[in-house]
């Protein structure tokens, strides 16, 4: 995790490992050694590591008492799909309200093209 620059957070996208297979507690700590403030969060491994958690696409329908972000794809899909319909901007508004009225972030999703842009 050397070879990338200084980042911030580190957003692990498993959920088909167990952490022990993965060596999440042996990796954070090196990476947080790396990178002082690090922030780490798994969709799918929970555990001691964890600065804040995802329900993905989801919003709670109450308050949570820990740190949250949800994550919905600008489309329907995570991946580019050719003429693909995006969320309108009132949605989006209305999904960041929903978040943030519950104590959440929104990290909004945007697939690549195969060319690799927006």
């Amino acid at each position: 995790m050397s070879e990338y620059g200084s980042f911030d957070i580190l957003w692990l996208n498993g959920g088909w490992i167990t952490g022990e297979d993965f060596h999440l507690d042996r990796r954070l700590s090196k990476a947080r050694k790396k990178h002082p403030g690090l922030i780490s969060v798994d969709r799918s491994i929970r555990g001691k590591n964890e600065n804040y958690q995802t329900p993905e696409r989801g919003i709670s329908e109450t308050q949570l008492n820990y740190p949250w972000e949800s994550c919905p794809p600008l489309s329907n899909d995570w991946g580019w799909t050719p003429n693909a319909p995006f969320k309108s901007p009132q949605k989006i508004i209305n999904i960041l309200i929903g978040i943030i009225a519950k104590g959440g972030c929104l990290l909004l999703g945007v697939g690549l093209t195969p060319s690799k842009t927006k």
